[in-house]
């Protein structure tokens, strides 16, 4: 059963709205200044300081606010999306309850025209318009435009019939207003300060809406990119092994004839020259004949020492002709194992000429090739001092299609693919600048023999 509300982010918003409990009693003595102020405009007949002290009262009520409404839409958060009705309730609950306490605390009369008005404001641009969109420091942001707004209204005398400024310091004002006769003036700079915070909020949560919006499209639209490129890889791959399939089973039919004439040789030999030769001829199509079914079948295994799988890894390597060193080093006492050798060989060769790739731009390049005993297998490393990854390349290695060289990208998923049809794992340490250390693991033959 799917959960209707978080309680963390529930609990959150709570203590976010009580501390405006707390933040008010370090306000006591700023709203005092505000009096102040307001007895000198009286005093001086300047409705200049009337403004002043009204900017002063509207800064501090917005301030104390800030905490209850954020508190409030944090813990909405935490309401399933599609329960806009309960994320209402909820804000509006914590809302009133905190307000409450604040009124009740001051003994001071409840105020409900500017609560309620920022809340039906702040709930259509985060319920309505900006739900899952906005982040919490968004909603702090509006928020506070929302309230300097629309606390402006709590001193226009015009609209205290409808619930707004009836507290303690906007009733004084407003009667301020009326002593100093500038009481068209606070109607005019209640509205002149209310229409521009309002508008800002509002256009501030459309622009982060449709810049998240331009975010998403992107991700999505790369999202697709990356399936796309997997899907294009993948039909790649099996074009690449359904060729290769093709050619190699074509192999089989000269491979068929040669055996044959070697045999007919073989029968007809003159000499027992002839006779050797034909046999050697027959042993190294027999060995085509094998590498031939471990290319078509993944699942052929055949017991072999990793002398001799080193070896032929070693074949498929021409070290005259590149600039780095080799280190070939093969642990005494090793097991057999059981393997496609062609399959395995070729994915050893793929890590050891990735490791080329990394040591190329290095004149001291070089490149260990070793093999040791492992728990009972055989763990295979290829060491490199060359380029290294960082932490966001080893965590992409693994994706079909990677290459941070500019390669097919088939190589890594290629190599994990093999060793993990062989029972065996990979695991892959790198440092930028300093090289990579690749370890694979395969098990051994069960007891077909050591080297």
């Amino acid at each position: 059963m799917t959960t209707l509300v978080d309680r963390d982010k529930l609990i959150q918003g709570i203590l976010i709205a009580g501390f405006a409990i707390l933040l008010q009693r370090f306000l006591e003595q700023p709203y005092w200044q505000v009096l102040t102020k307001l007895d000198e405009s009286i005093t001086r007949g300047d409705s200049g300081r009337l403004i002043i002290a009204a900017s002063f009262m509207v800064g501090l009520n917005a301030l104390r606010a800030l905490p209850v409404y954020v508190g409030a839409f944090r813990a909405v958060e935490g309401v399933d999306s599609k329960q806009k009705p309960m994320a209402i309730l909820v804000a509006g609950s914590i809302i009133s309850l905190t307000f409450t306490l604040l009124y009740l605390l001051e003994q001071g009369q409840w105020e409900w025209g500017v609560p309620l008005a920022v809340f039906l404001g702040a709930s259509g641009l985060f319920l309505l318009w900006g739900r899952g969109v906005l982040k919490f420091w968004h909603k702090v942001i509006i928020i506070g435009q929302l309230l300097l707004g629309s606390y402006w209204l709590a001193i226009a005398p015009v609209l205290t019939p409808v619930g707004f400024g009836a507290g303690e310091l906007s009733t004084g004002i407003k009667l301020a207003g009326q002593f100093l006769n500038a009481e068209s003036t606070l109607n005019f700079v209640s509205v002149a300060f209310f229409l521009p915070l309002i508008t800002i909020a509002i256009v501030t949560t459309g622009l982060i809406d449709n810049y998240q919006k331009i975010i998403q499209q992107i991700n999505e639209r790369k999202k697709r990119e990356n399936q796309m490129q997997r899907v294009q890889l993948a039909a790649a791959e099996a074009r690449v092994l359904q060729e290769m399939h093709a050619l190699v089973h074509d192999l089989k039919t000269p491979l068929t004839t040669i055996r044959g004439l070697n045999s007919l040789i073989e029968m007809t030999a003159a000499n027992d020259k002839q006779a050797e030769y034909a046999g050697r001829i027959e042993i190294a199509a027999e060995n085509m004949n094998g590498m031939i079914s471990e290319i078509l079948y993944e699942d052929v295994r055949e017991p072999i020492t990793i002398h001799s799988l080193i070896n032929y890894v070693r074949a498929q390597i021409i070290p005259e002709e590149l600039e780095q060193r080799f280190h070939f080093d093969v642990g005494q006492d090793m097991p057999k194992i059981s393997v496609n050798k062609v399959r395995l060989a070729r994915a050893l060769v793929n890590v050891i000429d990735n490791a080329v790739r990394a040591t190329r731009q290095n004149v001291a390049g070089r490149v260990d090739i070793l093999a040791v005993r492992n728990n009972g297998g055989v763990e295979f490393s290829i060491k490199d001092n060359g380029d290294g990854m960082s932490e966001k390349e080893l965590d992409m290695i693994w994706q079909p299609g990677y290459s941070s060289r500019n390669s097919s990208g088939l190589g890594l998923t290629f190599v994990r693919k093999v060793v993990e049809n062989h029972g065996g794992s990979i695991e892959i340490d790198s440092q930028p600048d300093k090289g990579t250390v690749v370890r694979i693991t395969i098990p051994d033959g069960r007891g077909d023999g050591h080297d």
